[in-house]
């Protein structure tokens, strides 16, 4: 998960803008049917430049399955 903020300097005429991730294992926020069913349909409904900036591509088909067969 990503917290992104900005903050408008306007005496600087600049702006400040903060990305904050966190980062849990799936096996701690994948707790229902429901979370994994999101997180599948998310992953699928991604495209080519979206998974290489997260670096899913190899890594999305395989996810899914998991995730879809309920194996956490």
């Amino acid at each position: 998960v990503e917290r992104q903020t900005m903050m408008p300097l306007p005496h600087l005429n600049r702006g400040l803008f903060t990305i904050r991730t966190y980062i849990r294992p799936l096996t701690e926020v994948m707790t229902s049917d429901y979370r994994r069913e999101r997180l599948a349909s998310a992953l699928k409904s991604m495209d080519g430049p979206a998974l290489r900036y997260k670096h899913l591509g190899q890594r999305r088909d395989p996810l899914v399955a998991w995730l879809e067969a309920g194996c956490l």
